[in-house]
């Protein structure tokens, strides 16, 4: 699987690769156009990419990891956001709807 938006998820899934004292290993594929990398470096990303990967076909994790972790952050920093206004907005229609007198 690739990485996900908060890397909890991420987490949760390499503790399931070992089981009942069993040892286990994992490993992660990413892509320019996995979502989670898309909409956080969009196209700015693949100059560089392109630099690193030139010959290889892949980039070293010491560069991949920053990356996707960068990406990971921004996007649980966005998503958390995202929540608290929720919240907020939530407080506020529940009590305009006490100030009118309309109750559950």
């Amino acid at each position: 699987t690739g990485r996900h938006d908060a890397a909890r998820i991420d987490r949760q899934l390499y503790g399931r690769a070992a089981r009942q004292g069993d040892p286990g290993s994992h490993i992660t594929f990413v892509s320019l156009e996995d979502d989670l990398m898309r909409v956080f470096y969009g196209r700015k990303l693949r100059p560089f990419i392109a630099i690193t990967a030139w010959g290889r076909g892949w980039v070293p994790g010491f560069i991949a990891r920053p990356l996707v972790n960068l990406a990971q952050w921004a996007s649980e920093r966005r998503n958390s956001g995202i929540r608290k206004n929720l919240l907020k907005a939530d407080g506020s229609l529940e009590e305009l709807l006490a100030f009118s007198g309309r109750g559950e």
